[in-house]
């Protein structure tokens, strides 16, 4: 029963924003006028609001921060083994290494932890410390990779893109979030306005809901194409082979409760709808880009279902 209340709404409203946009009541103005809204003020409003009243790193925080970092690193090293395998080219490559790593925190991850831990916003408030180095992270090595793909590993081709990353909006408010942490912990008897939090908090509200539907706008979107083969492949690494890998290091690094889960769910969250429109935009094989954009959010339903059985909350 916990599993279908805490997954069911968050599919369910992906399916509405599917159906919305599948149908044509949401235009493709409306859609990417929704998408910036949510991702260049709602996301980031909710998680500086979250950071304001973090207490701060703590081990486990830290903990969280290199299982999820070594996890990146250990299911890129094994998805260039399965390139390998199937003997793909370089902006194929690049393509699969990109959707067998890179999550959808922001518009999927965010809304299962914020469902997950409803009654624990320390939790929470953890997870999206996490996030400003994690996101950066996707970012740079998915430039990178698309880039090396097609051999444009250029200064000239570089920096722009760079540029656009430092400034992610989501990244300047983990930014300004990390600073107000430090300076907390280096001042305890500092504190943000009431009126501030209170206002970030509010209109940080309406991110999830929003956030769910335009993953499935996007989804409706973005075409499937013809490479079901590599994009199952990629999307069952990420899915499912990733979380197993989260598991193995949190048992390693002693990474337990609900920092344990906290990692093992982020590791099963989908492919990032963005990882298609950065392949696209790069040169990469935007056809398996679109499969594992799709295909991984369908496979997701069942990893997540089995992580939260497994694990609980």
């Amino acid at each position: 029963m916990f599993v279908a209340e805490t997954l069911l709404p968050i599919f369910l409203i992906i399916a509405l924003g599917f159906e919305i946009r599948h149908r044509g009541i949401m235009t493709a103005d409306v859609q990417a006028g929704l998408t910036a809204l949510v991702f260049r003020f709602a996301l980031p409003a909710l998680i500086l609001g979250s950071m304001l009243t973090a207490k701060g790193f703590s081990i486990e925080s830290w903990r969280l921060l290199e299982v999820l970092l070594v996890a990146m690193v250990v299911m890129l090293a094994v998805a260039f083994v399965f390139c390998r395998i199937f003997k793909l080219t370089g902006p194929t490559t690049a393509v699969f290494l990109q959707a067998a790593y890179r999550g959808n925190w922001a518009f999927v991850g965010l809304p299962v932890i914020q469902s997950v831990f409803a009654k624990k916003p320390e939790v929470i408030e953890t997870m999206v410390l996490a996030m400003g180095p994690m996101v950066l992270g996707f970012n740079v090595v998915s430039v990178l990779l698309l880039l090396a793909g097609k051999h444009s590993l250029r200064r000239e081709s570089i920096r722009p893109l760079l540029g656009g990353i430092v400034r992610n909006p989501l990244l300047i408010a983990c930014f300004f979030g990390i600073v107000w942490v430090f300076s907390r912990q280096a001042l305890p008897d500092l504190a943000a306005p009431g009126f501030l939090i209170r206002t970030l908090r509010e209109f940080g509200e309406m991110a999830l809901p929003a956030a769910l539907i335009c993953v499935g706008a996007n989804i409706a979107s973005v075409p499937i194409g013809h490479k079901v083969r590599l994009a199952v492949t990629a999307s069952l690494a990420k899915v499912a082979l990733m979380p197993l890998i989260g598991y193995g290091l949190c048992v390693w690094f002693g990474l337990e409760g609900d920092m344990r889960r906290v990692a093992i769910i982020l590791l099963a969250i989908p492919t990032a709808v963005s990882s298609y429109i950065m392949a696209d935009r790069l040169g990469g094989d935007a056809e398996l880009a679109a499969g594992c954009v799709v295909l991984s959010h369908l496979l997701s339903a069942g990893s997540l279902a089995a992580v939260l059985l497994l694990f609980g909350a």
